[in-house]
């Protein structure tokens, strides 16, 4: 539904763009379906790698559902989605009565680290909550800002929280590395129903057009320490990425954990990623030292 504002009503006589930028519902239900729970209680990321994958599905008539014709500033559609978690439009807050903050940074370390043009709602940058809403609600009392005399936080005090640190540090990668803003999409592994040793964990890869630069993003939900692997399968990077004498090293985590002591992987090999709990871990592709 969404796809069908980037084309044209005298489609397929002309093929250009009508909006070509939309508003991605589909990852913010889905990123809700599986983070925006009480306390460690999580759903199913699997729904969330399938947002992803229609963003280059096609439908029945073969016409992709976004626009992959550019519009005039030479980018497309697909490239100019805006993501985000929560907005104005009946959908702030994410953060209510019983989700916790760190499952807040969370969802925006996703919107950081995926494809699109990230929208991040004014008060996640200091884990504001809206009190008077609970999950599976969608009210307006979100919509407030910080008022000194109602016992609000300092700008220095916004600054020095823990989810203004993490923003900023993933702002500022996603800065420095081009793979994380306009790099191809490649999902990894979601958690298998039948194993608990990977319940929560979300991975993906961004890589160039040429394969020969990309990162490897690692998000877990869980509050317990996992790995990308059920015990028996683990990841394989696609094959057309340059993986040979390359090691994947971490560069940031976010979350209350720490990454344990374990070799810097072989990109070549199959990984069993580790995921602290309740945040995100970034990978680099580096040559072998």
């Amino acid at each position: 539904k969404l796809g069908q504002y980037t084309w044209r009503a005298d489609w397929p006589a002309d093929k250009g763009p009508a909006l070509d930028s939309v508003l991605d519902f589909n990852l913010c239900f889905n990123a809700r379906e599986w983070l925006r729970h009480p306390g460690a209680e999580t759903g199913p990321p699997a729904a969330l790698e399938k947002s992803m994958a229609a963003r280059t599905g096609s439908g029945e008539d073969g016409r992709p559902f976004y626009n992959p014709n550019p519009g005039a500033d030479g980018l497309n559609s697909r490239q100019k989605m805006v993501t985000f978690i929560e907005n104005h439009d009946g959908l702030n807050r994410f953060r209510v009565a019983g989700v916790t903050a760190e499952r807040n940074r969370l969802a925006q370390a996703l919107l950081l680290t995926l494809p699109g043009i990230p929208c991040l709602y004014y008060g996640t940058e200091f884990d504001l909550q809206d009190a008077k809403d609970g999950i599976g609600g969608d009210t307006e009392t979100g919509r407030m800002m910080f008022f000194r005399h109602q016992g609000g936080p300092t700008l220095g005090e916004v600054e020095k929280s823990d989810s203004f640190q993490e923003i900023s540090e993933l702002t500022a990668l996603r800065a420095k590395l081009p793979e994380l803003r306009t790099g191809r999409f490649m999902p990894l592994w979601v958690d298998s129903p039948g194993s608990d040793l990977d319940d929560g964990v979300f991975a993906f890869c961004r890589a160039s057009d040429d394969g020969k630069s990309y990162v490897v993003v690692v998000a877990n939900a869980s509050e317990k320490p996992r790995f990308t692997t059920d015990g028996s399968h683990e990841i394989h990077l696609p094959s057309d990425l340059a993986t040979a004498g390359m090691t994947l090293v971490p560069i940031l985590t976010t979350g209350g954990g720490s990454l344990p002591d374990f070799p810097v992987p072989d990109a070549a090999a199959g990984l069993r990623l580790p995921a602290p709990p309740a945040g995100v871990t970034v990978y680099q592709a580096r040559p072998r030292e």
